[in-house]
């Protein structure tokens, strides 16, 4: 979503309402699309050392993602933030790499760097003929892609039930743990077999349908807020057929404490073209380049699931001081 946000940044930016702020206050709002171009050249760069290469004067970054992808304006949007920002950056379909001897080039010109979007672009059976050069060049350090196909296990949510169970966690330290469990919701991964809740031992599967209300199902893969189960709005009958699937392996799923959103009152335009405002959900995403805090931005939403595939929206943060 940083193509969208830089989009929405630069719209808030020059709005009637942050000039008047602005008369009375200091005001900044994150360029995630801007530090997140800068983290790539670094990454860039660090290839280029363990590869004992010199790296070119201007390295030419290829944002890649499908055309046909759900996300391909936020996409467009960001090869224009970091073109803004100064990066030699092109939009390119992962079907449209040719090879050579040297690496990969898109339309007559040498690639550098691929920032990717979705991995099921790159490895999925119907397209793999074609991407198949993206993951050669990528094995054989030909070109930088980040993130790497290894980023892959970072996006898998049973990380979380490591994380949250004491019978998994021991590789953190006591600082680290205490951070966990203050932050991190109880999350474990649906089995049925005996597990721990609040310092007793439950049979997981029996507990998962006894506190319904209070726990929430999703898949270990998933994204986009896709086949994610709310206890408080799933029906009984769905709710155990979902347990049912995981517990017979048919589906990866995990089981996690429900936590509240924030409900925000937020501006709308009604079908007359009125401001109005309506109470909607709200969570807060962080972004983290190179291991220091990047900024932030605000998803909202009706529904409980907040995600902007299940229709939610992006808000930019302003810091006023």
């Amino acid at each position: 979503g940083l193509g969208w946000h830089h989009a929405l940044a630069h719209a808030v930016e020059n709005s009637h309402a942050l000039s008047g702020l602005r008369a009375h206050f200091d005001l900044k709002i994150d360029a995630l699309a801007r530090d997140l171009g800068c983290a790539l050249l670094d990454a860039f760069h660090e290839h280029c050392r363990v590869i004992g290469k010199d790296p070119p004067a201007r390295p030419r970054v290829c944002v890649v993602g499908r055309r046909e992808s759900p996300v391909f304006s936020d996409v467009r949007m960001l090869v224009e933030a970091f073109r803004e920002a100064g990066l030699c950056a092109a939009y390119a379909d992962p079907r449209e790499f040719d090879e050579t001897a040297d690496g990969l080039t898109h339309e007559g010109q040498r690639v550098d760097l691929i920032y990717r979007d979705g991995i099921q672009e790159l490895i999925s059976p119907a397209a793999f003929d074609k991407t198949r050069k993206i993951l050669d060049a990528c094995r054989e350090r030909k070109v930088c892609v980040v993130n790497p196909l290894a980023a892959r296990r970072m996006s898998l949510k049973s990380l979380m039930a490591l994380m949250s169970d004491n019978a998994t966690n021991g590789v953190f330290t006591e600082e680290e743990r205490r951070h966990i469990a203050r932050f991190l919701p109880w999350t474990r991964l649906v089995r049925a077999a005996t597990t721990t809740y609040d310092n007793r031992s439950v049979r997981l599967d029996r507990f998962i349908i006894e506190n319904r209300l209070n726990l929430i199902m999703k898949p270990v893969y998933g994204y986009g807020g896709r086949d994610v189960f709310i206890g408080r709005d799933a029906d009984p009958e769905t709710w155990r057929a979902v347990l049912s699937h995981a517990c017979q392996g048919v589906a990866d799923y995990l089981v996690q404490e429900y936590v509240e959103p924030g409900v925000e009152q937020l501006p709308q335009i009604d079908p007359h073209g009125r401001i109005v405002f309506h109470p909607l959900a709200a969570n807060l995403g962080l972004w983290v380049f190179n291991q220091r805090f990047a900024g932030a931005y605000v998803r909202t939403s009706e529904s409980s699931v907040v995600n902007v595939h299940r229709g939610g929206a992006i808000i930019p943060v302003a810091y006023l001081t």
